[in-house]
């Protein structure tokens, strides 16, 4: 993600959400975390990728080398969630969800922006709205942002 896209989304998160625990799914190198926390954000970042996890590591960020499910973070740990352009790479994106939604807290939110360009799955706003509904997400803006009722 580039520096423009990072601030821009980093915007759009702030504006529902100032500040708190934050967690970035699918970090990369960490150039999300790293801007949320000069934000004032507390966050981590989990990256499958052992050479993108290594780089944002090297930076000084807390970023978790795996999946989310193997990062083992508590229920209710996040204010924020973050999935920028990985929802359609996953071989089960509902897995990834409820996960998301375990650890986000009650009235926290969720965002993400899925690309469908090239990966495993295609979404169309309406079977993702119907996926995130499924697994318990409500209030859904900007087709990008789903909160987890208080």
């Amino acid at each position: 993600m580039t520096g423009p896209d990072c601030h821009s989304l980093l915007s759009l998160v702030a504006g529902r959400c100032p500040s708190g625990r934050l967690l970035d799914v699918g970090c990369a190198a960490g150039d999300f975390v790293e801007l949320a926390n000069a934000r004032g954000f507390k966050a981590v970042g989990v990256e499958p990728s052992p050479k993108s996890a290594e780089m944002a590591r090297s930076r000084g960020l807390d970023v978790h080398r795996g999946d989310l499910r193997s990062a083992g973070f508590p229920d209710a740990a996040f204010d924020v969630v973050t999935a920028w352009d990985v929802m359609d790479t996953l071989r089960v994106p509902a897995d990834e969800l409820r996960e998301i939604f375990r650890v986000l807290k009650p009235g926290g939110f969720f965002f993400l922006r899925v690309r469908n360009v090239l990966h495993r799955f295609g979404f169309s706003r309406v079977a993702l709205k119907r996926i995130l509904s499924v697994v318990g997400f409500v209030d859904f803006r900007d087709g990008i942002v789903a909160a987890r009722k208080p």
